[in-house]
């Protein structure tokens, strides 16, 4: 179901660079494409103690995220705290030894949302998209994943990526508040998808489902209205 608030875009800007997206996308596309990602198989259950905390909760969405529960047509519950008959899912993933790795979201029918996610970069350390795929496989099947939503990025690449993007058309400015989404195969969406958040979705389908199963259709930004003014990127998927 398409939001009638965000102002969706299907025509492509020749100047942005998106040559690192079109490999993801075709990763994801075609599957006799070469792919060095492998299928995951971790579970929550190989995060174990005393490297590893991890903390699961049964917790309706915030607040803030209650528009974006009406437009996906997800359950919507009042919030107020812990609530153990909730349908959503919140997880706060924490390893302290070695290089540090984190994971703070939270996931319902349908739907991911990844609060905050912290990941050294070029260690060896276990990869983002790796737990992701964990944490909604903990409480749903993987088969029922419509809707990646990334909150309050600060990462300077995807960040540098979105206001390329924005930027690239003149009345939409550098910081925009209002949803806009972006078509796949369009250079937008492209290049939105080879930035740093959008190849830890990419990973995550591609080590999720392998090849030729999934495909990112539609890609949506915005930023906060708030002092902050950060980033949040949602991610729409449908079978390939």
């Amino acid at each position: 179901m398409v939001n009638p608030q965000v102002k969706v875009f299907v025509w492509g800007t020749p100047n942005l660079t998106h040559a690192k997206g079109q490999a993801l996308r075709k990763w994801l596309s075609d599957s006799k494409d070469g792919c060095p990602i492998p299928k995951v198989i971790l579970t929550l259950a190989d995060l174990s103690l005393p490297a590893w905390t991890v903390a699961h909760l049964a917790l309706p969405l915030a607040a803030e995220y209650q528009p974006w529960i009406r437009h996906l047509i997800l359950p919507i519950e009042e919030y107020g705290g812990v609530n153990p008959n909730s349908v959503y899912q919140s997880f706060t993933i924490v390893k302290y030894e070695g290089p540090r790795t984190s994971w703070f979201g939270q996931t319902g029918p349908g739907v991911i949302y990844i609060e905050d996610v912290h990941h050294t970069q070029n260690s060896s350390g276990l990869q983002i998209s790796k737990i992701t795929k964990a944490v909604y496989e903990n409480d749903f099947p993987l088969s029922t994943l419509w809707h990646i939503f990334v909150a309050n990025i600060v990462n300077a690449d995807t960040n540098l990526a979105a206001t390329r993007v924005l930027e690239s058309h003149e009345r939409l400015g550098s910081l925009n508040t209002r949803p806009v989404g972006w078509k796949a195969p369009s250079a937008e969406s492209r290049s939105l998808l080879g930035s740093r958040i959008g190849k830890l979705v990419s990973y995550f389908f591609l080590g999720a489902y392998g090849q030729g199963v999934k495909q990112v259709t539609r890609i949506t930004t915005f930023h906060c209205s708030d002092y902050r003014r950060d980033l949040n990127i949602q991610f729409d998927i449908e079978d390939a």
